[in-house]
């Protein structure tokens, strides 16, 4: 995940498979593994979902008992509304807590971007499973091991695209439940920074919070 931007991915630039209707999603779990090199058990799909704030988010991922179903009946049942399957292909590096390979219950997906102030970039970096009645800060030794940071770094976390465009600083005395994140959000990270570096950043004329990266970005699109 390196996207650069609004959204996760610009989607005239993924891959594309054609499989015939009758074919089972079984056989297309295979077929995507075997093109990419990956063991069939590390991967499974999230259908993308078009929300009412007009983003594109992997919502619902289709589950171990449509193995042995046509992707014509994954297509009715997940996606009917749609011409075509857009898919989010999820791969695991090894079991959840060394369990299960994909987690369910009150367990959800997110997306993680970070933002250097230093290359003025704003990039995909990884994704997480998180208990959503857990609260945001609880993710900070995670992020900051993401970025290989000491484990107690401050840092400052914004939802990506409340509405198109538009971020939101989120309290870390919160749960994810009460900031109302939900499976395919993104949350985007940064080092808090002193003053003096504030200073120093706007003196070169760099861009040194979330926010203004993104209002930034969005003038010149």
């Amino acid at each position: 995940m390196c996207h650069q931007g609004f959204d996760l991915a610009t989607f005239d630039k993924v891959s594309q498979f054609k499989i015939l209707k009758s074919e089972t999603y079984g056989a297309f779990k295979a077929m995507v593994a075997q093109k990419f090199g990956i063991l069939v058990e590390k991967i499974n799909f999230w259908i993308f979902t078009n929300r009412q704030n007009k983003t594109v988010r992997p919502d619902t991922p289709i589950v171990d008992k449509f193995l042995t179903m046509t992707m014509e009946k994954v297509h009715k049942e997940h996606a009917k509304r749609q011409n075509e399957l857009k898919l989010f292909l999820n791969v695991m590096d090894r079991p959840f807590k060394d369990k299960v390979w994909f987690p369910r219950g009150s367990l959800i997906m997110i997306f993680v971007k970070y933002f250097d102030p230093d290359l003025q970039s704003l990039k995909g970096l990884c994704h997480f499973y998180i208990e959503k009645f857990h609260k945001v800060g609880d993710i900070i030794p995670s992020l900051c091991k993401a970025k290989e940071f000491p484990p107690h770094t401050h840092v400052k976390i914004y939802e990506d695209e409340i509405k198109p465009n538009m971020i939101e600083k989120m309290n870390p005395k919160h749960s994810f439940d009460d900031s109302e994140i939900q499976n395919g959000d993104i949350i985007c990270f940064q080092k808090a920074l002193t003053k003096e570096e504030v200073r120093k950043y706007t003196a070169i004329g760099f861009i040194h919070d979330i926010p203004t990266f993104y209002e930034f970005v969005n003038k010149h699109a």
